[in-house]
């Protein structure tokens, strides 16, 4: 029940983030210019309200992830593992920036003034999303994905040093390719902006290749990532169904196994036996 409360309130804070980027949570005028004043005014009051309805929405969703903030504190075993999780530190951050925005804005008069403050604060407000991300990680999926990057973690730096070499052989190989007086391949790191996006085949358009041999290496490119990308696709998918079969054994022993106290009673009694049949039954008889 708690998990379903948190989980509903990480969705209604990402909601009311979305909320605060529409022109409807905006307390500036968006009626025409020729409206009359009473008509701005009522505007005003009614995007006013609708900005406070949001901001007390965000306040109690936030208070709710505070108080499980504090909770897994509290009952975290390892709190030098806490301690060091990145991810709890941005937490608290965003948790302390809401309650300071949601404060200083139910404290306006007028309201007519930015309430994200500096531009830091803009992207610290943004992390808020972060936090569905820690919440799926105590799901069985992620930590099976966590484990797989973590046994596989030489392969993966094995991927990335071969994309990262793919990219500069191409991005070398274009440069020189292309040279001209319009080309848009004006220097290496250039070139190796249209490696990357090419070899990932998603292709933003803004660098295209006008010679032959240019769209050869183009072609080249994107045969080629689509190549690399099936590497950790593969090793993922394996070790996760490796993974997931353990888990799905150990979830299965966990039902069946006996209590802590029977199953200390059932190895006393194991033993009990093993002596009788070693002594030969003699004194193990109830008779």
């Amino acid at each position: 029940a708690w998990f379903t409360l948190v989980f509903f309130s990480v969705t209604v804070s990402i909601l009311v983030f979305g909320l605060s980027t529409t022109n409807i949570y905006s307390l500036q005028d968006s009626t025409k210019h020729n409206a009359s004043e009473a008509e701005k005014e009522d505007h005003l009051a009614n995007t006013t309200l609708f900005r406070h309805c949001v901001l007390w929405t965000d306040f109690a969703s936030n208070l709710i992830l505070f108080i499980d903030f504090l909770l897994q504190l509290y009952s975290c075993p390892n709190k030098k593992e806490f301690a060091f999780n990145l991810l709890n530190y941005i937490d608290l951050l965003v948790s302390a920036l809401i309650f300071h925005i949601v404060y200083s804005d139910l404290s306006r008069v007028n309201g007519h003034e930015d309430i994200m403050g500096p531009s830091i604060f803009k992207y610290v407000y943004a992390l808020r999303a972060l936090r569905l991300f820690r919440l799926l990680m105590h799901t069985r999926g992620m930590k099976i994905i966590k484990l797989c990057i973590k046994v596989n973690f030489i392969e993966f730096l094995f991927f990335a040093a071969l994309f990262l070499t793919c990219a500069c052989i191409f991005a070398a190989v274009i440069y020189f390719a292309e040279q001209g007086k319009n080309s848009e391949f004006t220097d290496f790191f250039e070139s190796i902006w249209w490696a990357l996006i090419t070899l990932t085949t998603v292709g933003y358009g803004d660098k295209v290749p006008e010679s032959v041999f240019g769209h050869v290496i183009g072609t080249m490119a994107a045969f080629s990532g689509i190549l690399i990308g099936t590497i950790p696709i593969v090793v993922i998918s394996s070790n996760y169904g490796n993974f997931y079969s353990c888990y799905k054994v150990r979830d299965k022993h966990k039902k069946s196994s006996l209590p802590v106290k029977n199953f200390e009673e059932g190895k006393a009694s194991q033993k009990k036996k093993q002596k009788c049949n070693n002594s030969g039954g003699i004194g193990c008889s109830k008779f």
